[in-house]
C-alpha cells in the first residue's frame, strides 16, 4: 500500500481588467495586492499549495507584483469554470477572487453553480460611472 499525500491547493483568482485601476483608489489597490501577497505567503508557510491566476487567459503568474490590470474583456463565469476544469482531479480547497464584481462578457457568476468554495474580496467602487463632467 503507498500513499500519497497532496496539499490542499488555494487558487487566488485576480481581475487584472482595466476597470480595477479605474475604479479604486491606487492606494487602496497597493494596500490590497500587499494583504493577498501576505495570504500567499502565509498559506505556502502552512502547507498549502498556491496557485496565482489572472483573467488573461487564465494565465498562471509568478507573484503579485506582476499584475499589470490590462485585460479588456471580463468574463469571470468563464475564469472561474476553467479554474474548476484545471484544478477537477486535484485536492482544490477554493478560490480567493479578487474583483470589482463588473463583468462585461458571459453569464453573472452570481447565477452560476460550483463546485468548490469561492471566497470574494470586492474591491473599487461597482457604480456607473459618468462620461461627462459638470
Amino acid at each position: 500500500i503507498k500513499n500519497y499525500y497532496e496539499k490542499p491547493v488555494v487558487v487566488i483568482a485576480v481581475d487584472n481588467s482595466q476597470s480595477i485601476p479605474l475604479v479604486t483608489d491606487s492606494t487602496v489597490l497597493n494596500n490590497t495586492i500587499q494583504q493577498i501577497t501576505g495570504l500567499n505567503t502565509t498559506l505556502n508557510n502552512n502547507d498549502y499549495e498556491v496557485a496565482i491566476h489572472t483573467l488573461d487567459e487564465n494565465k498562471d503568474i509568478p507573484s503579485l507584483d506582476a499584475l499589470k490590470f490590462s485585460s479588456t474583456n471580463t468574463n469571470l463565469s468563464n475564469f472561474l469554470n476553467n479554474i474548476a476544469v484545471t484544478y477537477e482531479n486535484k485536492n482544490l480547497a477554493g478560490v480567493v477572487l479578487l474583483s470589482d464584481g463588473i463583468y462585461n462578457q458571459g453569464i453573472s457568476p452570481e447565477y452560476a453553480a460550483y463546485n468548490m468554495p469561492v471566497y470574494t474580496i470586492g474591491i473599487g467602487d461597482t457604480l456607473p460611472q459618468n462620461e461627462i463632467n459638470l
